[in-house]
């Protein structure tokens, strides 16, 4: 962390020269400095920025504590933090402490802005990345006893209740993948949890590029991933299997041509299988 800092401080534009502006402005500044987190995939790049971005969004809301935009932004920041710094673990051994640290420094700014706006989707999306990063960082234990699960899917419902399509349909596809990803049994079968995850994937690919969505190469590999997954859960034959692996084949593609060297390589693993390609 005292590297990334150091490499904060002797940026040409320093957080702590950001003077707070106007709202609009504020909001402006605070996403540039998020975008250019997604863009720059690198410990010396991405992290800094995404901390800038926390940080404007900690004291703009000094200021003014009941803006509900200032609260989004902020979730948003710390589960990308969060995501960034676990896509890093090889360079980053804090890891975990980052993720527990503001995975729960997002939970508890979600729960004020839902509060304050409980019709507005982007809490609660945002809440369940910062959620799913918290879960990473601690035994499955203490992700028990916490309620993640009921946590996680209860946000999940809402946000595709609220507008599915927000964010490039991103709580379809936080849906699917929530589906697809529990544990035996919990929820219904396998067959139909499976079922209705590939309804929603199938939804959310038909309103989306996955070349142009954020962080497409994450998409990417979890969507690829899904759909091999879909082919042996349901026991999928024929035209229907070649097409699915078609469409893997090709995100696997995308995702392996990243610079973000952890979803890079995973996505390169699965090319190599042999296995899924015959």
């Amino acid at each position: 962390m005292k590297r990334l800092i150091l490499f904060l401080l002797l940026t040409t534009v320093p957080v702590a020269s950001l003077a707070l502006a106007a709202p609009d402005n504020v909001y402006q500044q605070i996403d540039n400095l998020y975008y250019t987190g997604l863009q720059k995939r690198c410990a010396t790049c991405g992290l800094p920025s995404l901390e800038a971005s926390l940080d404007l969004c900690t004291r703009a809301l000094a200021e003014n504590p009941s803006d509900y935009e200032l609260m989004w932004r902020y979730i948003r920041s710390a589960a990308e933090y969060c995501e960034t710094a676990q896509s890093l673990r090889e360079e980053l051994p804090e890891w975990k402490e980052i993720c527990r640290e503001w995975g729960k420094k997002g939970l508890d700014m979600a729960t004020r802005a839902q509060e304050l706006e409980p019709d507005r989707v982007e809490a609660y999306y945002w809440r369940t990345m910062a959620m799913g990063k918290l879960a990473d960082a601690t035994s499955i234990i203490t992700a028990i006893k916490e309620g993640f699960l009921p946590k996680t899917k209860s946000d999940i419902l809402t946000a595709y209740e609220l507008n599915k399509s927000y964010y490039d349909w991103i709580p379809c596809y936080a849906y699917c993948m929530f589906l697809s990803h529990l544990p035996l049994y919990i929820e219904g079968s396998p067959r139909k949890k499976m079922r209705k995850a590939l309804d929603l994937y199938r939804e959310y690919d038909a309103h989306t590029d996955y070349r142009n969505v954020p962080e497409s190469e994450i998409r990417a590999v979890y969507g690829g991933e899904f759909l091999l997954q879909a082919i042996d859960t349901l026991n999928i034959e024929g035209a229907e299997k070649d097409e699915m692996l078609r469409q893997a084949r090709d995100l696997f593609k995308w995702a392996a041509s990243s610079e973000r060297e952890y979803y890079s390589q995973w996505a390169q693993q699965f090319l190599n299988d042999k296995d899924y390609w015959m």
